[in-house]
C-alpha cells in the first residue's frame, strides 16, 4: 500500500539534505574519527571485554549464536568479533575492531541525520564533536555492541525520516534492516523503535491533512515496526529460551544503579571524565536550548530523542535491573546535535557576533573532548598487566599472589599466572598465609567486592595494608595491590 508522506513541515525536516554532500568534509571528518580510535587499541580489556572475548569470541561463530550465558552477549557483535578472532588471532585488537569500525561508521552516519534535520554547518560540527567524543571513542576501544547500537540506530532514524517523508518502500525496508541489525548489536536498539513509533503522533498532530492521508503511512510505520520485531525474534531465535532463563534467575546483585540517587554520581562522574567541569556546565546549558529548538522545528524531532529514554527507564524499573548509564548511548549523536543548535540559538542573541560565539561554543566542547582523549590514551580501561608485573617485581620469592572477585575472572582466564591464586572466602585467604608467608593480592571494583564478598571484603580491609593502586578510566575500575600486614 503507497501513498503521500508527511510533508516535512510536519516532521521538521530541513532541505539542506537535497544539495549533494560535501565528500572532502566528510572524508576528513571520519579520518580524524579513525585516528581518534586506533590510538591506544591494545590497551587492557575491562572486565565486560574479558567475558566477552572468553566467552563468545573464543568460540566458532555458529556456535557463538547458539549461547546466551549473560548479558554480556551482544549477538551480531560476537559474530563479527569471532570471526575476527578467526582471521587476525586473538588479540585486543581483534577484539575490538567491529566496534572501531561500527565507531568510525557511527561518525559519517551522524551527518547524514544531521542533514535532515539541521543546517549544513550544524551537521558538520555535530559530526566533529562525535568524532572527537571522549565516550564514543572509549566505546569504539570497547569490544561490546554498543558502538554498532550507535550506528544502526542514527542510520535508522535518518531512513525513518526519509520514509515519513517520501512514503517509498526502499526507505522503509532500509529502516527495517538497519533497527533490526541495531537490536541485534545490543537489545537496547529496541527502545529507539518503540520511541519513534510513539514520536510518530506528534507529527500527525502538525499535519492538517492527516485524517484523509494518513492511513497508508500509518499501515506502512506499523508493518515496519512489526517487522522489526519478527526478524529481531528470528535472529535470537536460537538463544531466546537462554535469554528468557538468563534474566528470570540472574543474581541481580551488583548489576548497575537501582536508584536515580545512586545512579546520578556515576553519570555526573563519567560526564566529568568527558568533558571537565566547564564543559559539562557549557553542554547543560546548549542542551536547554537545542531541545526546545528542535521541539518547536519539530515535535516528532524531540520524541526520538525523549521517548526511547522514557521506556528504557520504564523497562529497567519493570525489571528491577539495575541501570548503567552506557545503557542509554543511543542517544548520544542526537544529544550531540542538540548541543550544537544550542549554540546556534546561543548565538543569535550576539547579534554581529552570532557566527563567533556558535563557533566558540563548539570550539570550547570539542577542545574539552579532546583533552579528555589524552586521558583516555595515557591508561588502560584497568591495568591487569600493569598490576601484575608489580607485584611480580615486588613481592619475596615464597610470598604467594591471589587475586579476589572480578579481578579473579580476568587473571584466571584471560592475564593470568600460573603462580595466581583464586581464594573466595576469608578461609581460603587466611590459608594462604600459613608459615608467616606474606599474601599480596590483586583487586579492582571495590563496590562490586563489598557487595558480593562482604566477608573477604572486610578481612582485607581488616587485616592488610595497600600498597599499590593502577589506575585505569573505567570508573571504579583501579587495579589495587594489597599485602597481608607484617606482624
Amino acid at each position: 500500500m503507497t501513498g503521500p508522506g508527511v510533508p516535512s513541515s510536519a516532521l521538521g525536516l530541513v532541505q539542506g539534505d537535497r544539495r549533494p554532500p560535501r565528500w572532502g568534509v566528510v572524508a576528513v571528518l571520519l579520518a580524524i574519527a579513525t585516528a581518534a580510535r586506533v590510538i591506544g587499541l591494545g590497551q587492557d580489556f575491562w572486565i565486560d571485554e574479558t567475558a566477552t572475548a572468553v566467552t563468545y569470541l573464543r568460540l566458532p561463530w555458529w556456535k557463538a549464536v547458539q549461547t546466551f550465558q549473560s548479558a554480556n552477549q551482544h549477538l551480531l557483535y560476537s559474530v563479527l568479533g569471532s570471526l575476527s578472532f578467526a582471521a587476525f588471532g586473538e588479540s585486543e585488537v581483534a577484539a575490538r575492531l567491529p566496534a572501531v569500525v561500527f565507531g568510525v561508521l557511527g561518525v559519517g552516519a551522524l551527518y547524514f541525520l544531521g542533514r535532515q534535520v539541521a543546517p549544513e554547518r550544524e551537521a558538520i560540527a555535530a559530526t566533529l564533536l562525535l568524532a572527537v567524543s571522549y565516550h564514543h571513542v572509549w566505546f569504539s576501544q570497547s569490544a561490546r555492541g554498543y558502538t554498532g547500537m550507535i550506528f544502526f540506530a542514527t542510520l535508522g532514524t535518518t531512513f525513518f525520516l526519509r520514509a515519513l517523508a517520501g512514503n517509498r518502500s526502499r526507505d522503509w525496508a532500509a529502516y527495517v534492516a538497519c533497527m533490526t541489525l541495531g537490536i541485534l548489536c545490543h537489545l537496547n536498539t529496541a527502545f529507539v523503535v518503540m520511541g519513534q513509533a510513539a514520536a510518530y503522533p506528534l507529527a500527525m498532530s502538525r499535519w492538517t491533512e492527516w485524517r484523509s492521508s494518513h492511513r497508508p503511512i500509518t499501515v506502512r510505520l506499523i508493518s515496519a515496526v512489526v517487522a522489526v520485531a519478527v526478524l529481531s525474534l528470528g535472529g535470537h531465535a536460537l538463544v531466546l529460551g537462554q535469554m528468557i532463563e538468563f534474566f528470570r534467575t540472574v543474581d541481580r546483585t551488583g548489576l548497575g544503579w537501582t536508584s536515580i540517587g545512586s545512579l546520578a554520581p556515576v553519570v555526573a562522574t563519567g560526564l566529568l571524565a568527558g568533558l571537565g567541569l566547564l564543559g559539562v556546565a557549557l553542554m547543560a546549558a546548549l542542551l536547554a536550548g537545542g531541545l526546545t529548538s528542535y521541539a518547536r522545528q519539530g515535535p516528532l524531532l524531540a520524541g526520538v530523542v525523549v521517548l526511547p529514554v522514557a521506556f528504557n527507564v520504564a523497562a529497567i524499573v519493570a525489571m528491577s535491573y539495575g541501570a548503567y548509564p552506557r545503557s542509554f548511548l543511543y542517544v548520544l549523536p542526537f544529544v550531540l546535535l542538540m548541543a550544537v543548535r544550542g549554540a546556534a540559538v546561543l548565538g543569535r542573541s550576539g547579534g554581529r557576533h552570532s557566527l563567533v560565539i556558535e563557533l566558540g561554543a563548539v570550539a570550547l566542547l570539542t577542545g574539552a573532548s579532546v583533552w579528555a582523549l589524552t586521558y583516555n590514551y595515557r591508561y588502560p580501561k584497568q591495568d591487569y598487566r600493569g598490576a601484575l608485573r608489580h607485584v611480580m617485581a615486588v613481592k619475596g620469592p615464597d610470598d604467594p599472589v591471589a587475586a579476589v572477585g572480578l579481578a579473579a575472572v580476568t587473571y584466571r582466564y584471560y592475564y593470568g599466572n600460573p603462580a595466581l591464586r583464586f581464594p573466595q572466602t576469608p578461609d581460603e585467604l587466611r590459608a594462604l598465609r600459613a608459615g608467616g608467608r606474606r599474601v599480596w593480592v590483586l583487586l579492582t571494583l571495590p563496590r562490586d567486592m563489598r557487595l558480593r564478598f562482604p566477608d573477604l571484603t572486610r578481612m582485607i580491609e581488616t587485616d592488610f595494608e595497600p600498597v599499590a593502586r593502577f589506575r585505569g578510566t573505567l570508573g571504579d575500575g583501579d587495579l589495587y595491590i594489597v599485602a597481608s600486614k607484617r606482624p
